[in-house]
């Protein structure tokens, strides 16, 4: 006995075969967390963000998270499926740039690379228009939200809530 005491002080009776520890950590953890204002999202624009964005849509423009999130999904279909045409295309050109004469197997890389190039712009145009039709929603929804939080709300992000005209 070294005559150390530890005194645990719960708030909450343990549920019925609840681990005596762990209910123990539990309760303290809600009490040390100090409870957070909900802040809400503010457009951003990230230096990740140039790879999300299609080559004509750049430079980027500031997002919300939750819109950067569904770019990301985007970005991870089309843009590694480009990644990996162009890739292809390199390979075949490469490959092709070897032949010191025409002959049918170049003459058959050279048209390979120009079906690739097709795809990728194929890949290009659809990565494109889902971006844009995903800003496009965003934009109606954030307008819709706009107009939900009423015109005291709006009168007070825009600075005229402190004494100005509402």
């Amino acid at each position: 006995d070294d005559g150390k005491v530890i005194i645990l002080h719960r708030s909450a009776p343990l549920a019925p075969g609840a681990d005596d520890e762990g209910a123990d950590t539990a309760a303290t953890s809600r009490q040390a967390a100090p409870s957070r204002p909900a802040q809400e999202a503010v457009p951003a624009v990230f230096r990740s963000d140039e790879e999300i964005w299609p080559k004509e849509l750049r430079p980027p423009q500031p997002i919300l998270p939750a819109v950067r999130q569904k770019m990301r999904r985007l970005y991870m279909f089309h843009g590694k499926r480009i990644a990996e045409a162009e890739q292809d295309v390199k390979e075949a050109t490469a490959q092709a740039d070897t032949y010191a004469r025409s002959c049918p197997a170049e003459k058959e890389l050279r048209q390979f690379v120009e079906g690739v190039n097709k795809e990728i712009a194929q890949y290009r145009k659809a990565w494109k228009v889902a971006v844009q039709e995903l800003l496009a929603g965003q934009q109606q929804s954030g307008a819709a939200a706009w107009a939900m939080r009423g015109p005291s709300a709006r009168a007070q992000h825009l600075g005229a809530g402190a004494g100005g005209f509402v």
